[in-house]
C-alpha cells in the first residue's frame, strides 16, 4: 500500500492538473483588495460595547463601502460575531455614543433625491430599535459633530451659498479665482437641541473653523480657525487656536499660532487639554519636525511642555486621555512603545513605560469615558491586526481578551517570514529596515530582491502588517523574492537629527542608504546581484528613480508611482511645494536655479535605461500629474528604456477606487514578471475567462483515462484529488465509472462514451462510507466523507451558475414553485436525466473543484457522527434569500452522491 500511495502522491502533485488548481491558497491581488478594515472605534460609556466602522468591498468589487458594526466586549467565549447596525448604499462614518449610551450618532450622505447629491448629515440610531433618523437637514452638509450631553449636539457647517454663488451657478460660471480669500466661506459651530429641535449658531468667526473639541462637561470648546488659504502650500500662516465659552458665547485666542499646535484632547476632568506640538532645530521652519506633547491648563490659561523622557517623538497614532493622564504611543524605529503619563500638578508628571514588546506594534484604538476601559490592536509585519479589549493598569493592560477578528481568510495564505535588519549607511551610522523573505526560502539560496521604498520622506516602514495597493511585499515574496523596506535618513521614528539630516542635502544620504542595504543583502548571500528591482510611491518613487540613475544598470526594473522628476515645476505646482522645497532645498528655484537643475532627475533621464512603469492619478496635487508627463515624455523621446505610463481618472495622490487599485497592482506584477522574474506570458486579449472555451481548456488539464475523468491507479479508476485549504478534495463528484471500479461492474459502451462521467447518485450514507473505506485501502490515504463544515466551506466558492433547478427553470423558484416544477422535471427524466456530466459548469474560483453548487447533492458527516446530504442538486434550487439553502423540503435520494476528501500525507514518511 505504501508503494501505491507514493505513486498516487506523484499523480497528485506532478500530474496533469493545472498548477494553480493543485497548489495551496496563494497571495493574489484579489486577496489583498478584499481585506476588510476596522476604524472609528468608540467605546460605550459603560465600557461594555464598541461601535466601529467596517470597510469592505461591495458585491460588484467596484467600490468600498462603510457600515457601522457593534461588538460586545464580555470576552467569555472568545470574539463574538459583531452586529451589523447599518446597511446602506451611502457610507456611514464617525460613530459617537450619546453620553447615556442609548443612541449612536454618525455622519452619512443618505436619502438624496434623484437629481441631486445628498449632503452629509448627522443621523441618530436608537439602540432600542428602529431605522436611523436624520438629526440635521443642513444645506451644504455637516462637516463634523460632537455630543455635549444626551440632548445636545454641537456640529460644524457652512452657512449655505451666498447670492453671488447662486448667481454664478445659475449662469453656469465655474471659473475659479485662485487664492480668493475675500470669498472664502466660513464654517461655524451650531448647537442642536434634540428635544426641541431648535438650532442656534454659537460662533461668529469670519474665517472657517477647521477642527474643534468640547470639554467633557460641554462648557468649553477648543478649536482651529484657518487664517490663510495657502497655509497647506507654504506653511506660513498657521490656523489660530481659539477657546469658546459655550455659556457666555465669548471666545479668546490661546496658544500662539507659530506653535502649530494640533490634535487637542481634553483630560477626563476637563481641567485642560493635551496637544501635539511640533519641534525642530529651527523654530521658524516646522515643516520637518518631531511631534512632542503639550498640556494647556484651563485655570491658569497657560501651557507647559510634557517631558516624555523620549527623544524619538510621538508616533503617528498619537495619544489618548485616560482616567488620570494620557496613554502615549512613542516612535521607536520599526516598532512603537507605550507610555502612560499622570499629571501630579503643574510641571509634575509621573511616567510609566509599558514593557517593550520584542517586535511589532500595539495600537490604542479607543479609551472609554471613564478613562479605564481600552481597545487596542496588535500586529507585526507577518501578523494581521488582532483586536483586544482590556483595562489600563498603570504600566500594562489587564483582563485583556480578543473581541474581534477580521480577514481570517489570510490565515490560509503562506505568510512570509519578516524581521528588522540593520546595516551601515551613508554617514557610517546604522540604518534599519524590514526584510521580507521569499515564501519558500531555504537557507543558502540567493533570490531576487525588490527594494520597496516608503514615501514621506518622514514616513517609515514599520514592523506592522500592511499588504495593500501602495506596496505589497507578500505578492513579491510569493514570486520567490526578498523585499527590503529601508528606513533611510529622513525617516521618522529615529529622532529629530535623523529626520533633519537630509535638509540641504536631499538625495545625498537616502540613496546611499538604500544602495548600502542592497549591498548588505548581497554580501550576506541572500540577494541575487543580477536580479534587483525597485518599487515606490511618492517619495519612494522619487528615490527609486534616483537609485536607478546613480547605480547604472544595477536594477533591472523600476515601478514609480507619483514621483517627481522636476523640482522647478514641483515648487509651483505641488499643493505644498513651496514648504517642502524650501525645507529640503533651502529656498525657491529663482534663488537657487543651479541647485534645482542639479537635483532634478529630468535633466539626467537620457542616462536611464531601466524598464520603467509610471502611475499617476489625474487629480494629483501632492505630486502633480504633470510630473508624470514630464517623466514619461523624456523616457519616450530618449528611447533607451521601455516605459509604460498609466493615468487613473479622478484619483488624487492615493488610489481609492478598488478597480484602479486592481489595475495598478496587476500592471506592477506584469512589469516585474516581464523584466525581473522573466515569467511573463503575453495574455491573449481575445480570450475571456469563464467562457465555454475557458471551461473546455480547464477540463483539458484534468486527469482522464481515455474519455473518463479520474486517475489510473494500477488499472483502477479513482478520483483525482486536489489540495485546497489543507485538504485533498475530489476534483469532481465520484463518477459512475469510478463507482464501477469499486463495485467491479463492467462499463457499458454508453459509459465508455461519456455517461460514465455522470455523477454516481442514489447512494445511501453507508454506501458512500464504504466507498471511502475501499478507496483508502487501494490508495493508502485516509479517505473519508467531508464534514458538514468542510463541505459548506468548500461550497462558499461555488460558481454563480451551476446545474440546479434554478438553471433549468431560468430563475430561482421559491418552495411552492419548486414543487410545481417537479412534474415538468419528471417529463425531462423520461428522455434523459437532468444530471449533467461532471465538469459541465465552471470550477469554483481558483480551487479547481467542480460541481460544488449543483448536479448531485453530496453526503457530509455531522458532529454527532450521523450524515446528511448537502444540496442543491439538479432538481433543487438554492433558496431565494438564504445562500446554500434548498427550496424543497428534502433532497431526492436519487440525486444524492458523494465527494471524497483526505488529509495530505507526510511525503517524507512515504516509501515506494
Amino acid at each position: 500500500m505504501r508503494r501505491i500511495a507514493a505513486a498516487l502522491l506523484m499523480l497528485l502533485f506532478a500530474g496533469s492538473a493545472a498548477p494553480e488548481a493543485r497548489s495551496a491558497a496563494e497571495w493574489s491581488v484579489e486577496a489583498l483588495l478584499a481585506q476588510e478594515t476596522a476604524s472609528g472605534f468608540e467605546l460605550s460609556p459603560d465600557g461594555r460595547r464598541a461601535v466601529w466602522v467596517k470597510r469592505f468591498l461591495s458585491e460588484e468589487d467596484k467600490a468600498y463601502r462603510h457600515d457601522l458594526f457593534l461588538s460586545e466586549l464580555d470576552g467569555e467565549d472568545g470574539p463574538a460575531a459583531p452586529l451589523r447596525l447599518t446597511r446602506h448604499e451611502a457610507d456611514d462614518l464617525s460613530p459617537r455614543w450619546s453620553p447615556g449610551g442609548g443612541r449612536i450618532a454618525f455622519l452619512s450622505a443618505r436619502d438624496g433625491g434623484e437629481d441631486e447629491e445628498p449632503d452629509t448629515q448627522v443621523w441618530l440610531l436608537d439602540l432600542r430599535g428602529g431605522e436611523p433618523e436624520a438629526a440635521t437637514e443642513v444645506e451644504g452638509g455637516v462637516e463634523d459633530f460632537r455630543w455635549l450631553d444626551d440632548t445636545r449636539l454641537l456640529y460644524l457647517t457652512g452657512e449655505g451659498p451666498t447670492l453671488r454663488e447662486r448667481e454664478l451657478e445659475e449662469a453656469g460660471d465655474g471659473s475659479i479665482v485662485v487664492g480668493d480669500a475675500e470669498h472664502w466661506p466660513p464654517s461655524r459651530l451650531f448647537l442642536l437641541d434634540l428635544a426641541s429641535g431648535e438650532t442656534r449658531r454659537v460662533t461668529e468667526n469670519a474665517k472657517p473653523i477647521v477642527s474643534f473639541e468640547p470639554s467633557p462637561d460641554g462648557r468649553w470648546v477648543v478649536g482651529h480657525v484657518a487664517e490663510d488659504l495657502h497655509f497647506d502650500y507654504d506653511f506660513r500662516r498657521p490656523p489660530r487656536v481659539l477657546l469658546w465659552d459655550m455659556e457666555s458665547g465669548d471666545s479668546r485666542e490661546i496658544l500662539a499660532p507659530e506653535m502649530h499646535a494640533s490634535r487637542f484632547v481634553w483630560d477626563r476632568k476637563g481641567e485642560g487639554f493635551y496637544f501635539i506640538r511640533p519641534f525642530a532645530s529651527d523654530s521658524a521652519d516646522l515643516f520637518v519636525s518631531l511631534d512632542l506633547l503639550g498640556y494647556w491648563e484651563l485655570a491658569s490659561g497657560e501651557w507647559e511642555a510634557v517631558d516624555l523622557e523620549w527623544d524619538r517623538g510621538i508616533d503617528w497614532n498619537g495619544f489618548r486621555a485616560t482616567e488620570k493622564g494620557a496613554l502615549v504611543e512613542l516612535a521607536d524605529g520599526t516598532r512603537n512603545r507605550l507610555l502612560h503619563i499622570e499629571r501630579k500638578g503643574r510641571g509634575k508628571w509621573k511616567r510609566r513605560f509599558f514593557e517593550p514588546r520584542e517586535r511589532g506594534y500595539t495600537i490604542v484604538l479607543a479609551v472609554a469615558r471613564d478613562g479605564k476601559s481600552v481597545l487596542y490592536g496588535r500586529t507585526d509585519a507577518s501578523q494581521p491586526m488582532r483586536y483586544f479589549a482590556g483595562e489600563i493598569a498603570k504600566d500594562r493592560f489587564k483582563e485583556e481578551h480578543e473581541f474581534l477578528r477580521l480577514n481570517e481568510q489570510l490565515d490560509e495564505l503562506p505568510m512570509p517570514r519578516t524581521e528588522a535588519i540593520r546595516w551601515t549607511g551613508a554617514l557610517g551610522d546604522t540604518v534599519e529596515g524590514m526584510l521580507h523573505y521569499p515564501v519558500e526560502y531555504e537557507a543558502g539560496e540567493r533570490h531576487p530582491l525588490v527594494v520597496m521604498i516608503h514615501g514621506g520622506p518622514t514616513d517609515a516602514d514599520r514592523d506592522y502588517f500592511l499588504e495593500g495597493w501602495g506596496g505589497s511585499p507578500a505578492l513579491f515574496c510569493a514570486r520567490g523574492a526578498f523585499v527590503l523596506r529601508p528606513n533611510y535618513h529622513g525617516s521618522s521614528g529615529y529622532g529629530l537629527a535623523w529626520m533633519e539630516s537630509i535638509k540641504g542635502r536631499y538625495y545625498e544620504l537616502e540613496v546611499p542608504d538604500i544602495l548600502a542595504g542592497v549591498d548588505h543583502l548581497v554580501d550576506a548571500g541572500l540577494a541575487d546581484e543580477s536580479r534587483l528591482g525597485v518599487q515606490g510611491w511618492s517619495n519612494g518613487a522619487i528615490l527609486g528613480i534616483a537609485a536607478c540613475l546613480d547605480s547604472g544598470e544595477r536594477f533591472r526594473v523600476l515601478d514609480a508611482g507619483a514621483g517627481d522628476v522636476n523640482w522647478i515645476t514641483d515648487y509651483t505646482n505641488c499643493a505644498f511645494g513651496a514648504a517642502f522645497d524650501d525645507a529640503y532645498f533651502g529656498g525657491p528655484p529663482w534663488e537657487l536655479p543651479e541647485l534645482y537643475l542639479d537635483k532634478s532627475p529630468l535633466f539626467r533621464l537620457e542616462n536611464l535605461t531601466v524598464p520603467t512603469l509610471i502611475h499617476f492619478g489625474t487629480e494629483d496635487v501632492n505630486v502633480p500629474t504633470e510630473q508624470g508627463w514630464e517623466f514619461y515624455r523624456a523616457l519616450q523621446q530618449v528611447g533607451k528604456a521601455p516605459v509604460r505610463f498609466l493615468l487613473y481618472p479622478g484619483e488624487d495622490h492615493s488610489l481609492m477606487n478598488p478597480v484602479h487599485r486592481h489595475r495598478q497592482l496587476n500592471e506592477q506584477l506584469d512589469w516585474f514578471d516581464r523584466y525581473l522574474f522573466e515569467s511573463y506570458e503575453e495574455p491573449n486579449e481575445a480570450f475571456r475567462k469563464g467562457s465555454p472555451l475557458d471551461l473546455a481548456l480547464r477540463l483539458a488539464d484534468t486527469a482522464r483515462v481515455e474519455r473518463l475523468f479520474g486517475e489510473d491507479l494500477e488499472g483502477l479508476l479513482v478520483p483525482e484529488l486536489v489540495e485546497t485549504g489543507g485538504l485533498l478534495v475530489g476534483r469532481f463528484e465520484v463518477t459512475r465509472a469510478q463507482w464501477a471500479a469499486f463495485t467491479g461492474e463492467e462499463l457499458s459502451p454508453a459509459d465508455t462514451a461519456g455517461d460514465g462521467n455522470l455523477p454516481a447518485t442514489g447512494l445511501s450514507l453507508e454506501q458512500a462510507r464504504e466507498y471511502c473505506r475501499w478507496l483508502s485501502g487501494v490508495t493508502g490515504l485516509d479517505c473519508r466523507l467531508p464534514s458538514v463544515s468542510e463541505l459548506e466551506a468548500l461550497r462558499e466558492h461555488a460558481g454563480e451558475e451551476e446545474n440546479t433547478l434554478s438553471w433549468w427553470a431560468g430563475y430561482t423558484p421559491n418552495r411552492d414553485d419548486a414543487a410545481r416544477l417537479a412534474a415538468k422535471m419528471s417529463e425531462l427524466e423520461v428522455n434523459r436525466s437532468p444530471l449533467r456530466t461532471v465538469g459541465s459548469f465552471a470550477p469554483a474560483g481558483e480551487t479547481g473543484l467542480y460541481d460544488l453548487g449543483g448536479n448531485a447533492a453530496e453526503w457530509a458527516m455531522t458532529d454527532d457522527g450521523a450524515g446528511r446530504p448537502l444540496g442543491p442538486s439538479a432538481v433543487t434550487a438554492p433558496g431565494p434569500t438564504t445562500p446554500g439553502s434548498t427550496a424543497s423540503a428534502e433532497l431526492p435520494p436519487a440525486y444524492v452522491g458523494l465527494r471524497v476528501v483526505a488529509s495530505p500525507p507526510e511525503v517524507g514518511a512515504m516509501s515506494p
